[in-house]
């Protein structure tokens, strides 16, 4: 293992799947990249620089500002920080494929049930969807609907992982 990806919100629920993957990439000498993902609708013209956030924005120094804090708690790990803009889902398999991560670390965000059969879940099409293994990880109390986290690729299937914390 090379390179772990850890999308963030940086809430508390982040934060302990970024420890996560650093006691992970610890144990395995790899690196980490630290992701934080910008919804279109939530930027504005101000923030962005073409289809990228513009480094000098408000937006990208408060993201910075919080990835310098968890610098801080991995010190002893090679890390790098993006801020994308993008729909969830496919920015975390883009950056993923780009950087040839090999395994995906993130934190489950409890919905309701009726929420998640509207919209579905990130974590559920991001495991049925990704090349590499995800590591999901679910907060303490948080039950997660039983669900087939298996994605076939090619004749080989790689088997995606829920956690509960």
């Amino acid at each position: 293992m090379h390179t772990i990806l850890v999308p963030t919100d940086f809430t508390a629920d982040c934060d302990l799947a970024f420890q996560i993957a650093c006691n992970i990439a610890r144990d395995q000498d790899c690196e980490i990249i630290v992701l934080h993902i910008v919804r279109p609708d939530n930027c504005s013209k101000q923030d962005l620089d073409g289809d990228e956030i513009d480094h000098d924005s408000t937006l990208y120094q408060s993201c910075w500002d919080r990835f310098a804090r968890l610098q801080v708690l991995a010190s002893d790990i090679p890390l790098s920080f993006q801020v994308k803009v993008g729909p969830l889902v496919e920015t975390m398999i883009d950056v993923a494929d780009a950087e040839h991560c090999d395994a995906i670390v993130l934190a489950a965000h409890p919905h309701c049930y009726l929420h998640r059969q509207i919209y579905g879940s990130v974590s559920q099409s991001l495991a049925r969807r990704c090349r590499c293994p995800v590591v999901c990880l679910s907060p303490p109390g948080f039950q997660q609907e039983p669900a087939s986290l298996a994605s076939g690729m090619g004749q080989e299937v790689l088997a995606k992982t829920v956690v509960s914390h």
